[in-house]
């Protein structure tokens, strides 16, 4: 049989058609036997797209069913966790709960007792301040005494300096020898008051003896701080005249200075007088000083003892030359004590009272002599 090239073509291109169509309609579709218990053997052929999506969809599903029972066993895990916390925590919850009740009662307990305590304190604190209180109105008025004492001391140093310095001068007329001495200490007296002028001014609200007595702890305290101010001044001004008397000592040592019997009051004085004998006047050249017969003589100043014997009229006499023209004369002694020649000190006994030579009762005779005259003794004595 014969066919021309044309239906030759024909044909084959059928052909391959007919293989290509198979070869697709295979690959579309997935064959799958079926092999029943009983029965013919059959072929299912199933659409690949059905497959493959039938398939993932039973993997999809597996997946999902295996995802929820693990979240399942989670969940129930968590969920055991949960009820052995949440028990823990009523445990300790309760135990909590005893705990604060039991803190709940010992804090009343000790509230009760701090507060007992407070009211015992509180009066212990009332009865402290009282007693304070009291202490300091004590120590308050035993204060103003005080000021009022230191008052009256720092006046008592003023008069006494004033005083000294008033003698010191009276007794520079007499013994020209320390005058000079004198001189320099008024001045150097006057400069220290004028530089310490500031300090022994007063505070304005009172005056030193002149105010009354403070009435609050600043005045208190301003007049102690004054007070204290004088008392420096003081100190000062007295310290300046001891360092001038230490001069001045070296030319008393030997001044008459002294009474010649300890704690003797003059009766009779330097000048005219009734004579005790026949009562007219007369002119006395000494002082008397009555003591009781044996009382001891002291030398008015230092010096040589320049006669011990019997002077008419002036019964046993003791003479002492002090220097500087001056002499002291001690008479109507009972006994004499001391020797001619001898160097005597202020103070030392050198005869004892009596009522010898012209005298009608026991007492000291006293005689002061400068460069020959006889002169009132009462001004030498100042110790």
């Amino acid at each position: 049989m014969f066919f021309s090239k044309t239906q030759q073509a024909a044909n084959v291109k059928k052909v391959s058609d007919i293989v290509s169509s198979n070869v697709l309609k295979e690959k579309k579709y997935i064959s799958l036997m079926v092999v029943p218990s009983a029965g013919k053997t059959r072929s299912v052929h199933i659409p690949r797209t059905v497959f493959w999506g039938a398939l993932g969809a039973f993997f999809a599903v597996t997946a999902l069913v295996a995802g929820f029972y693990l979240r399942g066993v989670h969940l129930e895990n968590m969920a055991q966790r949960l009820e052995v916390s949440i028990a823990e925590t009523k445990g300790d919850f309760e135990e909590y709960r005893e705990m604060s009740a039991q803190t709940q009662l010992d804090l009343r307990n000790q509230s009760h007792r701090a507060y007992e305590r407070l009211n015992m304190g509180q009066t212990e604190v009332s009865d402290e301040l009282a007693r304070l209180a009291a202490g300091h109105r004590d120590a308050f008025s035993q204060t103003q005494l005080y000021i009022h004492v230191l008052e009256q001391q720092v006046q008592d140093l003023e008069n006494s300096r004033i005083a000294l310095l008033y003698r010191l001068n009276e007794k520079s007329r007499m013994i020209p020898q320390i005058s000079s001495t004198v001189l320099r200490l008024n001045r150097t007296q006057q400069s220290l008051v004028e530089e310490l002028s500031e300090e022994r001014v007063a505070p304005p609200t009172f005056q030193l003896l002149g105010a009354l007595a403070p009435t609050t702890e600043a005045e208190l305290i301003a007049r102690v701080e004054h007070l204290g101010n004088e008392l420096v001044v003081q100190r000062r001004l007295l310290e300046n005249i001891e360092s001038y008397t230490l001069q001045i000592d070296d030319y008393l040592r030997n001044f008459p200075t002294l009474m010649p019997i300890a704690g003797g009051r003059i009766t009779s004085g330097f000048g005219n007088r009734a004579d005790p004998f026949h009562g007219r006047l007369a002119f006395h050249h000494g002082v008397d000083v009555p003591a009781p017969s044996g009382t001891p003589i002291m030398a008015a100043g230092g010096g040589t003892v320049v006669f011990v014997g019997w002077r008419n009229g002036f019964g046993y006499v003791v003479e002492i030359d002090h220097g500087f023209g001056l002499v002291t004369r001690y008479a109507h002694n009972s006994l004499n004590a001391a020797e001619e020649g001898q160097r005597v000190v202020r103070g030392e006994i050198i005869a004892y009272v009596g009522s010898t030579g012209r005298a009608i009762s026991p007492h000291l005779h006293y005689e002061v002599i400068l460069n020959g005259l006889r002169v009132d003794p009462i001004p030498y004595i100042w110790e």
